[in-house]
């Protein structure tokens, strides 16, 4: 869909240009002039609509039930908009694919001519000697004329006019109209916008010849000696055009003031609605009501824009956020999304959050929210099995329903440390556990400074992992089967931390094949430090 926006604004722009030719310039002999104008709104018409301003509308953020702002869209009337375009889309590259060969095929035409004309010189100036019967052509330095199919003194005229058009490297217009062409082969006014360029350096070539001709007269009979069918090579500058009777006209007009050339400035204004029409992308940022705490909801089905409108929203604050590494299946939903921020103090911004699902299936809903207090940034997955919050640090990785990546252990073993606490589902537990249960880990959250000891008292001092198994968003189900010391428990809440020497954690077929029924919830083996002695 964004590749019509783009050739729609871009089939907009020249046309303002070329209205304004049309109405405005078209009838003067500022010829030179013409030619820069013609060619900067080919330019311009690619290069303009690439320009982006952003306008941020603050309004009051929808909630839902909890107060919570909640980013959403209505899938499908996006999927069925994203149908049609594609059908476009391939319907574009077809035609643009169609008009690159006719291209290649003029060039190859031309490439032909030239390499089977001869060099040769006509009262000293140099041309190429051609028996094609063809209109005389000039492509960058060659000049090919058909030296038969002309008189001594229409040759003279004839190297006037192609010079012209070869010095002042009119082939690039010509080069460059039939690439507008190609890009915006759909477009009517395309065709004749190419159309004005060609006349317009056929008017400079002729302004320039009658200026060095004796007789004016004698210039256009053998201008409308053109009543022979011959070959004209596309690509190139001609000496007869099917105008004729336009740059007889043109002949004969007295020469414009070159204050008319100020008319150009019209298309100034014409520019700048345009731009404030099409190019001005609208953000919207979400004032929260009641200065209730900055949050906000994405799902699967949250579109860039929403995303780009939470991280505005969050510009004011003293974290700034930014997602990155965004992937989506066919529906358009989220199937993988990273997190960044970053104090307002620092240079760079930090990854704090990945979420990624196998197997193209989406990623679950969550809530960001901005802590007032400490300005981190509270996540809080949507599950409903899930109702805990995670404070983000600048270490904080959420992994979710994946297991760990290698990175994430890497990161596990760096800040693994006897001196720190690990919480295991609210519930203090050795470092050890981390190695054992790592495929289980739902939510890792490393907790350090003012953040741990408000948290946990002096026994955080040295910083806090807290760990949520992937089943267990929730907690430990009540059935689990404990196994401590070899014998079979309910709980293993009277086992001091400090006297667990080793922890195994065993789910589906692992636990049933060993412990049968009793094992199908999941089983948990403990054995302590007497057990050794």
């Amino acid at each position: 869909m964004e590749l019509l926006h783009y050739l729609f604004k871009s089939s907009l722009v020249l046309s303002l240009f070329f209205a304004v030719y049309s109405i405005f310039l078209k009838k003067d002999t500022q010829f030179q002039w013409h030619r820069w104008f013609l060619v900067a709104g080919v330019l311009l018409s690619y290069t303009i609509p690439l320009i982006v301003f952003t306008r941020i509308i603050h309004i009051t953020a929808p909630v839902t039930g909890n107060n919570t702002s909640f980013i959403a869209t209505g899938i499908s009337a996006a999927t069925k908009e994203i149908h049609w375009s594609q059908y476009m889309v391939v319907f574009y590259i077809l035609g643009l694919f169609v008009m690159s060969l006719r291209f290649l095929k003029q060039c190859y035409s031309l490439y032909k001519i030239i390499h089977n004309s001869t060099a040769a010189t006509i009262d000293g100036s140099p041309y190429q000697k051609t028996t094609i019967k063809c209109m005389p052509f000039s492509f960058f330095k060659y000049i090919v004329i058909n030296r038969k199919l002309h008189s001594k003194e229409e040759l003279s005229m004839i190297l006037i006019h192609e010079n012209i058009h070869s010095s002042q490297y009119h082939t690039l217009d010509i080069l460059l109209s039939n690439l507008l062409l190609i890009g915006q082969w759909w477009n009517p006014m395309a065709w004749f916008y190419k159309k004005s360029m060609e006349e317009n350096l056929e008017f400079i070539a002729d302004a320039g010849t009658i200026k060095t001709t004796a007789c004016a007269k004698t210039y256009q009979y053998t201008l409308v000696k053109n009543t022979v069918e011959t070959l004209q090579p596309a690509l190139a500058t001609h000496f007869y055009q099917s105008l004729i009777k336009k740059r007889i006209l043109m002949l004969n007009k007295p020469t414009s003031n070159n204050i008319n050339r100020w008319k150009t400035i019209v298309i100034l204004p014409l520019i700048a609605l345009f731009m404030w029409s099409f190019n001005v992308e609208e953000k919207t940022a979400y004032l929260q009501k009641n200065n209730e705490p900055l949050s906000y909801i994405v799902t699967p089905e949250t579109s860039n824009s929403e995303l780009k409108s939470i991280e505005v929203a969050f510009e004011p604050n003293k974290i700034q956020l930014k997602f990155t590494d965004i992937k989506r299946n066919k529906d358009d939903q989220i199937i993988q999304i990273s997190i960044k921020t970053r104090q307002t103090s620092a240079k760079n911004f930090v990854k704090r959050m990945s979420i990624k699902k196998q197997d193209n299936k989406v990623i679950k809903a969550f809530k960001l929210q901005l802590d007032p207090v400490t300005s981190d940034i509270i996540l809080n997955t949507l599950d409903k099995e899930d109702k805990s919050t995670t404070i983000f640090t600048e270490t904080s990785t959420l992994i979710n329903n994946i297991g760990i990546t290698s990175s994430t252990q890497d990161n596990i073993k760096k800040t693994s440390s006897p001196k720190k606490l690990y919480i295991l589902d609210g519930k203090e537990v050795p470092s050890k556990i981390i190695e054992e249960i790592k495929e289980q880990i739902g939510i890792i959250n490393v907790l350090k400074g003012s953040n741990a000891t408000k948290k946990y008292g002096i026994k955080g001092k040295n910083g806090v992992m807290e760990i949520t198994l992937k089943s267990n968003t929730k907690s430990i189900p009540k059935n689990t089967l404990y196994i401590v010391d070899g014998k079979e428990t309910n709980t293993a809440d009277n086992i001091p931390p400090n006297t667990i020497k080793d922890i195994s954690v065993l789910k589906g077929k692992k636990a049933t094949d060993l412990y049968g029924k009793k094992g199908e919830n999941g089983v948990i083996i403990i054995t302590t430090k007497k057990e050794k002695q």
